[in-house]
């Protein structure tokens, strides 16, 4: 059996409490605290254009993906995440799939740091280095047109 059989992609926005959904998102966030959590989980809560699917294996999220969705076949990846154990296998790939599928996307873009940016190109996204916004930390503008 394929590792991708046994996953589950679900709705996160109801579980935006339990720690471990939280932890989760944390990973994705830059300089996570409290207050910064929080505040993107009222995002997910409040917003309609907004959503948070997780990636379930055997009842355990072990991955998420946040998008806003703009217009009627493009979205914004907000935050993607795999627990560390469980990266370089595929489910960060197969969760995109997952949003692109679902919402009948045409395109999708993410903005990201020098640490996610081989993920992107390896998913097929074209990279543009953006301009310093913060002194010493590079950023990527990440596009996908399917």
């Amino acid at each position: 059996m394929e590792v991708m059989d046994c996953l589950t992609v679900i709705d996160l926005v109801r579980r935006l409490e339990e720690p471990p959904i939280r932890a989760l998102l944390a990973l994705s966030v830059g300089f996570p605290t409290p207050a910064k959590i929080e505040a993107v989980c009222q995002l997910y809560r409040a917003s309609v254009a907004d959503h948070l699917l997780g990636c379930e294996r055997d009842g355990v999220v072990i991955g998420c993906i946040g998008i806003e969705l703009i217009g009627l076949t493009e979205a914004v990846i907000h935050h993607l995440s795999v627990e560390a154990a469980q990266r370089r296998v595929g489910i960060g790939r197969w969760l995109l799939e997952q949003v692109r599928v679902r919402w009948r996307l045409t395109g999708l873009r993410a903005e990201t740091d020098q640490e996610a940016v081989d993920f992107y190109r390896k998913c097929g996204f074209r990279v543009e280095r953006l301009e310093e916004q913060y002194p010493g930390i590079q950023r990527f503008r990440c596009t996908l047109n399917v």
